[in-house]
């Protein structure tokens, strides 16, 4: 077949966003999101909308920053519209490994036999004619809904979904890919570390006096980690370690605040507040006592 002239990131970055169930995050959370996702080794694809209502994309494998695209701009220059945008008014998170991450690096990196071609496909045949061929890339293979994935090196089966027997009506993607390293795209740069955020006097309404004198550090942490464990699971410990970088020598009320702040600044107000009520609820029935003395 010959190569196709369709763009191969659009259009597999879209079928992969569709096959894979998005994690929502605050539409203002773009840098600390970015740096987080850097921290964490994250692999997958973050999903944007513009305020103007324009989608974009980023590809990430194991933390590092390795395509964007935002409407028909792609690479360096995409992300630096990206940082420029005044907001987002939502932002995704399609987690990916295994054969769907390899579907996204080939997108990048490789070439295109054949792009959402329909057509009928029996999946064993097809296998053996690409073993022959001494094939190297990806195959995909969309029936309705599902997207059954394949990599290949030299014609052999590396991984992928299981061999369906038989004739599948449905839209067949190859592209050539060797499976070289992968360059981090050049515009990034390491995320300067965040700042401690300034306690405003009205956020110190958030905990009383005698609340702030009993708060205590590690309850704090174990609020973080309860939280950052229940939306980024196997992925925390990257964001835990980034937490305690850069905000392990503050006091305990400015920790409270600083981790409040980045918590509610990448996964919202209710994220924020759960964790808010963690911090403090051990040091409550304390500082009752101590306020009613």
């Amino acid at each position: 077949m010959e190569t196709t002239t369709r763009s191969n990131v659009p259009y597999v970055f879209r079928l992969l966003a569709r096959a894979h169930p998005a994690e929502k995050l605050s539409g203002g959370a773009f840098e600390q999101a970015m740096a987080i996702l850097q921290g964490s080794e994250f692999s997958g694809l973050m999903t944007l909308e513009t305020r103007t209502g324009l989608l974009a994309r980023i590809l990430f494998q194991r933390g590092r920053l390795v395509h964007a695209l935002r409407g028909e701009v792609e690479g360096a220059r995409a992300l630096e519209q990206l940082r420029a945008e005044p907001g987002f008014n939502a932002i995704a998170l399609h987690p990916l490994e295994g054969p769907a991450l390899a579907l996204a690096l080939a997108a990048v990196f490789g070439e295109a036999r054949s792009l959402g071609h329909s057509t009928v496909v029996n999946v064993p045949v097809l296998l053996e004619q690409l073993r022959r061929e001494g094939f190297s890339g990806v195959v995909a293979l969309e029936l309705g809904l599902n997207l059954k994935v394949w990599v290949l090196k030299e014609g052999e089966v590396l991984e992928g979904s299981e061999v369906l027997e038989g004739e599948q009506r449905g839209r067949l993607t190859e592209l050539l890919w060797p499976g070289a390293p992968i360059p981090e795209l050049g515009a990034v740069e390491p995320a300067a570390p965040a700042r401690a955020v300034e306690t405003p006097p009205e956020a110190l309404n958030l905990v009383s006096a005698g609340e702030l004198e009993a708060l205590d550090p590690e309850r704090i942490w174990q609020a973080a980690q309860e939280v950052i464990n229940s939306r980024f699971g196997s992925r925390a410990a990257g964001v835990m370690e980034r937490f305690r970088r850069d905000y392990g020598g503050l006091e305990p009320a400015q920790l409270l605040q600083s981790l409040s702040a980045q918590i509610e600044n990448v996964l919202g107000s209710y994220y924020a507040e759960r964790f808010r009520e963690m911090a403090t609820l051990a040091e409550r029935s304390v500082a009752e006592n101590v306020e009613g003395r």
